[in-house]
This record gives C-alpha cells, sequence and structure tokens, in this order.
C-alpha cells in the first residue's frame, strides 16, 4: 500500500444545500496545466449517518459542520480515478466504511484499504452499476417524493477552462453536461447499452436534479438533460 496522502485542503466552494437530506462541495484540484474541478456529495440516511461520495477535505469548521450535520459512516470512491483524499478520510473516521466497485478494487486498495462494495449500503440509497469497464455506477437518492441522481465520471457539466488544461478539456469535455469523449473511448464498454441506462434513469420517479462528478449541479430540466446526454451517445 502507498504511503497516505495527509490532509490536503485545496481551493473549494461553499457547501451547497442541495436539499435537506443532500450537501454538495465543488472544489479544485491541481493538475500539471491548471486547477481542475470536482465534486464531492454527502447524503444523510434516515438515520442520520452520512454517505460521502468522492471525498473531499475540507477546512475544519466546515468539517465540524458536517459532523453536526450527522455521523459520517460510508465512504464511495466511485473509480479510482477519485481515491485522492480516501485514505485520509479513513484517517479522520476510522470507523469509516469504504466502499468501491470491484473492478476499481485493486487500484483503490494501493492507497486504503477497501471495505466492500455497494452491497453494503443501506438499502433506502438505490444504486445501478453502469456500461463501463470500471464499474461507474449512478446512486439515486431520495427526499420524500423529489429525487436525485449521483454520478462519477460518467456525467461531466462544466463551462470552458482556462489555461493550458482547459484548452485540452475544450475538445468535447467542457461546454455544458456530456459523456466525455475521453470516457467513451478508454471507460464505456458498451455505448449502446449505456445509452440506454442513461435513458431509463431519466425516467426516475421525481427526478429533480443530477449531479455530475465534475461541473455544476443541474438543477431544473433534469429529466430533459439526462435524455439529451443519453441520445449524445
Amino acid at each position: 500500500m502507498l504511503s497516505s496522502r495527509p490532509w490536503i485542503v485545496q481551493p473549494y466552494r461553499p457547501i451547497t444545500l442541495a436539499e435537506a437530506n443532500l450537501w454538495t462541495v465543488d472544489g479544485d484540484m491541481r493538475l500539471p496545466g491548471g486547477m481542475f474541478p470536482r465534486k464531492m456529495a454527502l447524503m444523510r440516511l434516515s438515520d442520520g449517518r452520512i454517505v460521502i461520495h468522492s471525498p473531499i477535505p475540507l477546512n475544519e469548521s466546515d468539517m465540524a459542520e458536517i459532523e453536526r450535520w450527522g455521523k459520517p459512516a460510508f465512504c464511495i470512491v466511485p473509480n479510482r480515478r477519485h481515491r485522492l483524499d480516501a485514505s485520509a478520510f479513513r484517517k479522520r473516521y476510522p470507523s469509516l466504511k469504504m466502499l468501491c466497485p470491484a473492478a476499481a478494487r485493486i487500484r483503490v486498495e494501493k492507497v486504503v484499504q477497501v471495505d466492500g462494495g455497494y452491497e453494503m449500503l443501506p438499502p433506502e440509497l438505490m444504486w445501478q452499476t453502469l456500461a463501463t469497464t470500471d464499474g461507474e455506477t449512478a446512486f439515486t437518492f431520495r427526499n420524500g417524493e423529489r429525487a436525485s441522481l449521483i454520478f462519477g465520471d460518467v456525467l461531466f457539466n462544466l463551462p470552458h477552462l482556462t489555461g493550458a488544461l482547459g484548452l485540452i478539456f475544450r475538445i468535447g469535455s467542457t461546454g455544458g453536461p456530456r459523456v466525455t469523449p475521453l470516457m467513451k473511448l478508454a471507460v464505456v464498454a458498451d455505448k449502446r447499452r449505456l445509452t440506454s441506462q442513461l435513458t431509463e434513469l431519466s425516467a426516475t420517479p421525481g427526478l429533480e436534479r443530477l449531479v455530475p462528478g465534475h461541473g455544476d449541479n443541474i438543477e431544473s430540466n433534469a429529466v430533459a438533460t439526462l435524455r439529451a446526454v443519453a441520445n449524445r451517445m
């Protein structure tokens, strides 16, 4: 196992209250050529436990706010590319159950011990494995009759970025909701099947929101937006 990465706070925006039981945080990660946006989702279950999707370290005051809100109990590492800060969260919360897709487990366990897969999650958080090579999953989180879909790298919703990194990603990966060309090339295993899955997910009862792995939450026209993304596959 690689040496653990310490708790490193990189730039991020204030916590967004998407729903009473769903918070999201948009942050930036330093990459060669510039800063790249990323997102953490926090889902509070009916018993007060919190499911963390794609962990991002925050400053102490914001982490304290999260801890007052509920008990961090599960941490989802949706793919091998989102493992960067998983070990820091495990160190902060030793009882945290670290979960990832089976296809990503070997790579994730290079930085943190994995407790299991998504079958360990309570049934109130529904999930569907998508047609990708690394077990990418869409999670359905409900607040009453309202539903939000939480994605990993299958869904981006980024504006055009600046700098050298922005020039690279401008080639089909930024400028609104989409499955990026890089995902289609390197991660999508079956485009026809993924198209069908995204179309089916757009029919989720009460769908109000899409939470992409990178970029702004889609807070209006979620159904039509996801159908459009599917049709552009």
